[in-house]
């Protein structure tokens, strides 16, 4: 047998070569393995990946949807067709869902869960935040009433700016002091999820009146808020006229 040329700089590399060739192929819950599921792959223990062209990574991470779920964490698992669930015990169950985030819950199709224990459980919508819940379909919720959004740049709203005005979300409702005579609806109240006093209007107050125009509903014909830019630009417009007509007969 020839002794093995110690100068040869290719020498390391061949080893390796081989040393790659006998590393055995595992075929249990402890490593890279085929899954169940037709092109399917299941990574740690107890990983399960019985969908079409699924993938789950993670201990007793489930992938069992059709057409692609992938469930990557702990627990995590994806059984909604074409899911995606990334995070420990992170579930997305609806059809083309996904949940990112630790206990994160995707349910409706379409819909998504982005952040700690977020929870849409509605149909083509999107919980973003930690413990953020949507409560309706067709509905991006972003935090929850501790949390502060900010945005650096331009803000453009299509749609209407709507602002919580119900009844049932204020407590501590009084007459609004110094301003009775000016604007007789206006009230100081404070929300029941957040301190602090604030100055508006009971939106229910305006049911039934000039200014129903302004109020806003839910998916289910509740009152929920005022469009309070429509609403300032009319009574803004309506106080120069008056003012108008004031200066006219003084002058």
């Amino acid at each position: 047998m020839p002794l093995e040329d110690l100068s040869d700089p290719n020498r390391l590399l061949r080893k390796m070569k081989k040393d790659v060739k006998r590393t055995p192929v595992h075929e249990s819950g402890d490593g890279w393995h085929r899954g169940s599921g037709y092109a399917s792959t299941q990574v740690g223990e107890a990983a399960n990946a019985t969908g079409t062209q699924s993938a789950a990574f993670g201990t007793s991470a489930t992938a069992t949807g059709a057409f692609g779920p992938v469930a990557f964490g702990a627990d995590a698992e994806a059984s909604g067709d074409r899911s995606t669930a990334v995070g420990t015990g992170a579930v997305a169950s609806g059809s083309s869902a996904v949940a990112v985030g630790i206990g994160s819950f995707a349910s409706g199709t379409y819909s998504m869960a982005i952040g700690r224990q977020a929870d849409c459980q509605y149909d083509n919508s999107i919980a973003f935040g930690r413990n953020v819940t949507c409560n309706s379909t067709f509905q991006i919720k972003i935090g929850t009433s501790g949390h502060v959004v900010e945005v650096d740049g331009d803000l453009t709203v299509g749609g209407t700016f709507s602002n919580p005005s119900a009844r049932r979300l204020k407590k501590d409702i009084t007459v609004a002091p110094d301003l009775v005579d000016i604007f007789p609806d206006l009230v100081e109240y404070e929300y029941i999820v957040k301190p602090g006093r604030r100055l508006g209007y009971i939106a229910d107050d305006l049911v039934g009146t000039d200014a129903e125009r302004f109020v806003t509903f839910d998916n289910d014909g509740q009152v929920a808020g005022i469009d309070y830019l429509s609403l300032l630009i009319v009574q803004n417009a309506r106080l120069n006229a008056r003012v108008a007509e004031l200066e006219r007969k003084v002058g």
